[in-house]
């Protein structure tokens, strides 16, 4: 084994797995585990004595770290302690009676009894007709934001508990307090007073526990807020037993998780009261401020007693919306489809998971705008796609659409709901392949993700008495009846009229005035933003982040901010950046992808600009974050060397910049994880800064714009590029292996019970993310071929792949994947992209992320979807992200890897 002189690879040969690399995540971690080169320890230095002075110089740090931590604790538990105190006293004043009422889910008149079909031979060719209808049903959308719960201070003594569940299949953990599951109301009648003692005593135990602990469960299965909901309430059953003991620990819980939920009592019973961001139907509600609907989801009643104000910390209202599809538990199903087109006949499996079907099951009724913005199980999301990319690939979008369409009318039997389950219900996209029936509602949901998955078009939903269609907006006129919104042409398409051509409605609704239901789509924002972005890219701009750094305007216009770093052409216009360091930029482009203007700040240090939301009035905000000083508009800001800092910027729809306000973390005094919450007015005038200790759970970073114009931050020093955070100093020359240095780390790794199979990689990681190395993997091939020689032979696109793959990581954190060449490298279920960038965030809890800005798909044949980000916990789970609707899978390393 060589030595540390200079540049010399490190064998990791308690990192490198003998068995064969058959799954795409294991080819992920075999590349970046394997990228270290490092300048060596003093050459006078054993290893022995490097190790000793390495955890004396640490185990400093650490005091010193952690005295500051406690610092902003103690201020956060000062906090807490008041609001909790005038909450208690708030509680105590007579809760006022409200009387409640239901909403019916509407009447959407008598289905046809049996399906719908046309006589081809009976077709006549007819004018186009434009069809009338109602625009009223329009996507409405709540400005919410989402900031870090506040976290109370856990005494060291502690003792905590598990409770085990079975989430739809899903096996869930949840950590809480010993203490908290012998606190309880009495056996007296319910009264203010009661309640507020009650909270009281809830107050006074270190809740933060549990309430992280939920956080990190709705991350790691990608819950909605509803399902958050559902959770919450399982867990809260399973602690107290009794009901009314349940229903106030989740309305408790639910409040500190910083939602808007209320708690109210009738006679000698507790009722948890949740306002939802679109209607439900059939449960009792009361209307308060702001038209804000309080639902009662567990119960009936026609009159409640509660408060008239929320928490001050409780700002979010509870979400419905399910556009990311939960990560459960595969429980595989299949249903076998058959069709015919363009006489052909096809027919295949599609695969679903019946975990998801469950949960949909105890949905509450709603909007069914909530089906139609609905994603796929990442199951169905793949299966479909095998299935149905090699059909439309290549074809014009009319013929695809058309597939498409005579595919939801033809593999599917038709019978109404009232028939098949005794009254409405909506489907979700998925459930069309567990039921053995499906109408025209079921049909319209199903057929509008098909259009939004594969061809990315406008879609909207068409709705008559007694039916429910679709109207396409093709990106050129097709022939047949149609419907005209804000402008544009809509196609009628109808899943349910069996045989029935694009453009061509059912006759009987022809002359039917119908209710146009806006849709969110792809194509609205998503997918264009996107390809501003790969237009940005292909001329040398760099994302800072894979958070939200573009945004669309109402007048079509996409902004998007990052760094240049060397040359870059963005449209039209040629940038230089400062000696070749990274500078920040900011860029409009307006509705026809042509430039509009393009402003770039920086200086000697780095400076990247990561994230980008629109005001409520047009302006532009933009937060960067930037290692040394430099000018930003009219504004010089100056940071700290050790640290680096964050500003916000507002800039007006032409690039000038209004103002400039500097966070100052750099006087915060901590390189630990931390992560903060930044308040500012329109006017940029900021609140004091907010210091969290690391929340695993939360991953809410980025610019948000409250209902009332005021922009927020969200952030951590350990997620963000020129933010330092630990760093391992080495020094030239040495006479001991690196490969120590990694064997020693993963030895303390694994007694802290890390999986032993991951610990080598994570110690690799944690020195990557921590030093400045460099690899070329041709060196990666030379130890295959040492330590295992069967690689070449078991996996030989991945060997020869990896000999044109350098990689390089600068000093500001992020990690960028050279090729030779400039070529792409192909595994079988991965693309990587010359100068794909990546960035590494460590956690307290051992888990590592690999949080993704460009250049990393996965998928296989014509079937790709970028990767956001890939989890690894110390347990060896694997959680991965991708594509633009944040699909998530759980993996394990073992389990589903190496063995």
């Amino acid at each position: 084994m060589q030595k540390l002189k200079k540049k010399h690879f490190i064998s990791l040969k308690h990192i490198i797995f003998t068995q064969k690399f058959n799954t795409m995540v294991r080819k992920i971690t075999i590349i970046i585990s394997m990228c270290f080169i490092f300048n060596g320890i003093t050459k006078t230095q054993t290893f022995e004595e490097y190790v000793r002075q390495q955890d004396a110089r640490f185990a400093e740090y650490a005091k010193q770290q952690e005295e500051a931590l406690k610092k902003y604790a103690a201020e956060m538990d000062r906090r807490l302690q008041e609001l909790d105190r005038q909450w208690t006293e708030y509680l105590k004043k007579k809760f006022d009676e409200f009387e409640t009422k239901k909403k019916s889910q509407p009447d959407i008149g008598p289905k046809p009894k049996t399906k719908p079909v046309l006589d081809t031979k009976d077709v006549k060719k007819e004018a186009p007709k434009q069809l009338a209808a109602e625009t009223d049903y329009q996507i409405q959308e709540f400005m919410q934001v989402v900031t870090p719960p506040l976290q109370k201070s856990i005494p060291e003594n502690t003792q905590t508990t598990n409770v085990a569940l079975t989430f739809y299949g899903t096996p869930v953990n949840i950590t809480y307090s010993k203490d908290l599951a012998g606190i309880s109301l009495g056996a007296g009648s319910i009264s203010e007073q009661v309640i507020s003692a009650h909270f009281a005593k809830l107050s006074d135990m270190p809740y933060s526990i549990i309430v992280n602990s939920l956080m990190e469960q709705k991350n790691e299965l990608n819950l909605n807020d509803y399902a958050l909901y559902m959770l919450t309430k399982q867990t809260a059953d399973k602690i107290t037993k009794d009901k009314n003991n349940s229903t106030f620990l989740q309305w408790f819980l639910m409040m500190k998780l910083g939602y808007k939920v209320r708690i109210g009592y009738n006679s000698q019973n507790l009722y948890l009261l949740i306002p939802t961001t679109y209607e439900i139907y059939e449960k009792p509600f009361f209307t308060l401020e702001n038209n804000l609907k309080y639902y009662v989801i567990e119960g009936n009643v026609t009159n409640i007693f509660t408060y008239d104000k929320d928490f001050p910390e409780a700002k979010q209202i509870v979400s419905l919306d399910l556009r990311s599809p939960l990560n459960l538990k595969a429980n595989i199903a299949t249903k076998n489809v058959k069709f015919n087109h363009g006489g052909k006949s096809y027919s295949f499996a599609i695969e679903y998971n019946k975990n998801l079907i469950e949960f949909y099951k105890n949905y509450p009724l709603c909007d069914i705008r909530v089906q139609f913005d609905a994603g796929v199980s990442s199951q169905t999301k793949m299966s479909l796609a095998e299935n149905f990319k090699p059909l439309i690939d290549g074809k014009s979008e009319q013929d695809a659409a058309s597939l498409l369409l005579n595919f939801v009318q033809t593999a599917f039997e038709y019978k109404d709901d009232m028939e098949q389950f005794g009254r409405e219900k909506f489907f979700f996209p998925e459930e069309i392949f567990h039921y053995p029936y499906s109408d025209c509602d079921d049909r319209v949901v199903f057929f509008a993700y098909l259009i939004k998955e594969f061809l990315n078009l406008d879609i909207a939903g068409i709705e008559y008495p007694g039916h429910i269609a679709t109207a396409v907006k093709f990106s050129n006129t097709v022939a047949g009846d149609y419907f005209t919104f804000k402008g544009d042409r809509y196609t009628v398409c109808d899943p349910t009229f069996i045989n029935a051509p694009i453009g061509m409605a059912m006759p009987q609704y022809v002359s039917q005035k119908a209710e146009f239901i806006e849709l969110r789509t792809k194509t609205s924002t998503i997918d264009r933003e996107q390809e501003i972005w790969a237009l940005a890219m292909s001329g040398g701009a760099c994302r800072g982040s894979n958070l939200k750094d573009v945004a669309t305007d109402k007048k079509g216009n996409v902004y998007i901010t990052g760094y240049i770093e060397g040359t870059a052409k963005i449209g039209n216009k040629t940038l230089q950046s400062f000696e070749n360091s990274r500078d920040v930029f900011v860029a409009s482009f307006n509705s026809k992808n042509e430039l509009n203007w393009v402003n770039a700040f920086g200086h000697r240090g780095n400076e990247s600009g990561y994230s980008l939301q629109i005001g409520n009035n047009g302006e532009i905000y933009v937060a960067f974050s930037f290692s040394q000083g430099f000018k930003f508009g009219y504004r010089d800001l100056k940071a700290a060397k050790k640290t680096g800092d964050i500003a916000i910027a507002r800039l007006d729809q032409t690039g000038k910049v209004e103002w400039v306000t500097q966070l100052g973390l750099d006087e915060v005094g901590l390189t630990d994880p931390y992560i903060f919450l930044a308040e500012l007015d329109t006017k940029g005038r900021p609140q004091p800064l907010i210091i969290f200790r690391q929340l695993e759970g939360f991953d809410k970073f980025g610019l948000q714009i409250s209902e009332n114009g005021m922009p927020y931050l969200a952030g951590a020093n350990y997620a963000t590029a020129e933010l330092k955070t630990t760093t391992i100093e080495l020094a030239s020359g040495a006479d001991f292996s690196a490969t120590d240095l990694i064997l020693t780390e993963s030895s303390k790794l694994i007694s802290d019970e890390f999986n032993p199979a991951a610990a080598g990689l994570f110690a690799a990681m944690k020195l990557i993310n921590n030093t400045t190395i460099s690899l070329h993997g041709t060196e990666v091939q030379k130890v295959l071929d040492k330590q295992n020689p069967n690689f070449k032979k078991t996996s030989p696109t991945v060997y020869s792949s990896l000999g044109i793959i350098q990689f390089i990581r600068n000093s500001e954190g992020i990690i960028t994947i050279k090729t030779d060449g400039q070529k792409e490298v192909n595994f079988q279920t991965m693309r990587i992209s010359n100068n794909a960038r990546f960035k590494v965030s460590t956690f307290n809890s051992g888990s590592q992320q690999l949080d993704v800005m460009n250049g990393i798909s996965l998928g296989k044949s014509i079937i790709w979807y970028n990767l956001n980000s890939l989890k690894i916990l110390k347990t060896g789970d694997m959680v991965v992200d991708y594509d633009t609707d944040h699909t998530k899978i759980k993996m394990h390393l073992v389990k589903d890897i190496l063995e």
